[in-house]
């Protein structure tokens, strides 16, 4: 989208915005490119004043970091940003109204291990006086610190300065200048086995966390006559969940989310000084509690958020965020509406607003005057056609458990029982400590308007649901998260929705290697399987996190290297190739710094060699996550030739 147009479009209201002649013709399904666009604008952010505002925009199939003067709804632009060569923005914040602060992500290596790097910017909103804020800090050995990007406050007083953590494995925290790189100021020297600092509303650093050698976590508070106190004892109990979530207003009490007394996460008041949980102030019988929503002057609990098909809140009181909303739903009934930004004077905000088969739009909200004018929308050659309805539903796993789950159809099919002997795709998340919730899936609707019907499903393991059902999922990579896949397929023919000749699986990440594994174990039930950045070799991802600050804790869900090596092994898919028998598609990007791109090229070696059917795409520069357009419109065309080919 050129950026005449976008301004152009930002200017007048929502219904007059871009449409495309393809999108219109319903007898014809959305190109490929129509999908693989990369929504238009992301990570707006008002300005403190809510004068100007910057987002990151798609323009010629990339984005910039834009800015743009803000009045009476209209955007006009003052500076654009381009990423250079292998960087990558992202999470733009207003440190003040003349100043932008930004990340920069690439890819490093250190020590021979590959790695991803952060910086932190900061420029003038036109642009001008661009400075990397670490540019000059070096560590003992001479070199930069990996990660320069993690901002534990603004400090909302204070405009010209941020609180910025600094360091690995034990973090610092440095006051900033954000106009340049050498004025920084320790405010919070390095603790043994610390690497995460968190602070209050007023930006006093008041919670430390990490790992101890691999083993356990560490957690200390600081209480309000400034002194520190460990209480890791509240973390070692894996099977209660203790997560500090903010500080409250009242002395020495923190908000956590815990299970304690229960399965889901619930909401607690926490006394560090006594070492004690209030009574429950919310708690949900099926979702864990995300996250609560504090005043942002105060501290003060206002609400949580938590999830059953979408995300939802429980108010806990009134407030100007909670009045907001509700006089924006009320004016939009049948929409799902957010609020992603809000200005310091609570005059202006950015509001999102979708539903469940709509990509969404943002909007940009007057509150004084009581206007919205949208924005361009996310995927211009998707507006105005018909998506594919999305199901709610639920299945029997072999062992009794419930696996919620998502059924998304073709468009024209207005109910379950219209779904008869579908062709259909399962579509294993990634993760696996992830879930999927009911909403606006590029992968997914391209998939049902090529008349797939698709089932998404939450396995074991999956998180969200309390500690009972994500610990069930713990080492069984390949074992009952994969049964609880296989069962899904099962219960999809069972109910009549799919051709039982029909059938394939995809996924992404952990998506991946279940769609691999599920090839190798039930090579009779899938016709063929597309794996992107899929895991293909369980001991080798464990070797490789040991490379890494705390790798071999975070990876300890899979198994341990030596003492399960044999169940490991014959739970990869690179062991299993002799039991496949069908078609495989694998994609990978080479610059995967999340699961590298050996898994992908080794199982195709193996695959070859054993005779079997596979075809391998890999993406020069592709990351993890489809950042890319090209990417993109590239795997939607290799997926969808693919699975015409298997599924007929």
């Amino acid at each position: 989208m050129e950026l005449r147009k976008l301004c152009a479009a930002a200017m007048v209201s929502a219904a007059c915005i871009i449409s495309s002649a393809l999108a219109q013709q319903a007898s014809t399904p959305p190109p490929p490119e129509a999908y693989a666009w990369l929504p238009t604008m992301s990570s707006i952010r008002i300005s403190p004043d809510g004068t100007k505002l910057t987002a990151f925009v798609n323009l010629d199939e990339h984005y910039r970091l834009g800015v743009f003067e803000l009045e009476d709804g209209q955007l006009t632009p003052l500076h654009m940003l381009s990423e250079a060569g292998e960087y990558t923005m992202e999470d733009p914040i207003w440190a003040s109204d003349d100043r932008l602060v930004f990340s920069v992500y690439f890819a490093g290596k250190r020590f021979r291990t590959e790695t991803t790097e952060t910086r932190l910017m900061s420029m003038k909103p036109d642009g001008s006086d661009l400075v990397a804020l670490f540019s000059r800090a070096r560590t003992e050995s001479g070199g930069q610190v990996q990660i320069q990007n993690r901002i534990v406050s603004t400090l909302p007083d204070d405009p010209e300065h941020m609180l910025v953590q600094y360091g690995a494995p034990n973090s610092q925290v440095y006051k900033v200048d954000v106009t340049q790189a050498t004025r920084h100021s320790t405010v919070m020297r390095e603790r043994a086995s610390i690497n995460h600092w968190s602070a209050d509303s007023k930006g006093e650093i008041r919670v430390g966390s990490g790992i101890v050698k691999d083993r356990d976590r560490k957690l200390t508070v600081r209480l309000d006559d400034g002194k520190w106190k460990d209480i890791s004892h509240r973390v070692r109990d894996e099977n209660v969940t203790f997560y500090i979530d903010g500080v409250s207003d009242k002395p020495d009490i923190f908000y956590v989310l815990s299970s304690e007394g229960g399965d889901t996460d619930a909401l607690y008041e926490y006394n560090a000084q006594t070492d004690e949980l209030s009574e429950v102030v919310f708690r949900h019988p099926t979702s864990d509690v995300y996250s609560v929503i504090q005043d942002r002057f105060t501290g003060k609990a206002l609400g949580v958020i938590f999830a059953e098909d979408t995300s939802e809140i429980h108010w806990l009181e009134e407030s100007f965020i909670k009045d907001e909303l509700d006089k924006l739903q009320a004016a939009l009934p049948d929409k799902d509406v957010s609020i992603t930004s809000l200005n310091l004077s609570e005059n202006h905000a950015v509001v999102f607003v979708d539903d469940v088969t709509d990509p969404g739009q943002y909007y940009l909200y007057d509150i004084e005057n009581r206007k919205l004018t949208g924005l361009p929308v996310q995927y211009p050659d998707l507006e105005n056609v018909t998506h594919g309805q999305i199901f709610s539903a639920s299945y029997k796993a072999r062992d009794g458990l419930d696996i919620p789950a998502y059924v998304t159809l073709p468009p024209g099919l207005s109910s379950l029982e219209e779904a008869r002997g579908l062709p259909f795709v399962l579509m294993p998340h990634g993760g696996p400590t992830a879930r999927d919730f009911v909403g606006f899936d590029y992968w997914a609707q391209f998939l049902a308007s090529r008349g797939y019907g698709v089932l998404q499903m939450n396995f074991r393991g999956s998180a969200g649901y309390g500690v009972e059902f994500r610990k069930a999922g713990d080492r069984e990579w390949g074992q009952a998260m994969q049964d609880d896949i296989t069962d899904g397929a099962g219960w999809l023919v069972e109910q009549g929705y799919a051709d039982t000749g029909r059938l394939a699986i995809v996924g992404g990440s952990y998506g991946g290697y279940a769609a691999l594994m599920g090839a190798a174990k039930t090579p009779d039930l899938y016709q063929c399987a597309v794996s992107f950045a899929g895991v293909s070799d369980l001991p080798e991802i464990l070797r490789d996190a040991r490379n890494y600050v705390n790798g071999k804790y975070y990876t300890r869900h899979i198994g341990n290297l030596y003492g399960d090596r044999s169940t490991l092994w014959d739970n990869s898919p690179q062991s299993r190739v002799d039991d496949i028998t069908v078609p495989i598609l694998l994609i990978h990007g080479d610059d995967d710094r999340s699961v590298k791109v050996d898994q992908s090229r080794n199982m195709e070696k193996r695959l070859s060699r054993a005779g079997k059917a596979v075809r391998y795409v890999e993406f020069e520069g592709g990351d993890h996550y489809l950042s890319n357009y090209r990417d993109r419109l590239t795997f939607l065309q290799e997926t969808e030739d693919f699975l015409g080919e298997c599924l007929n």
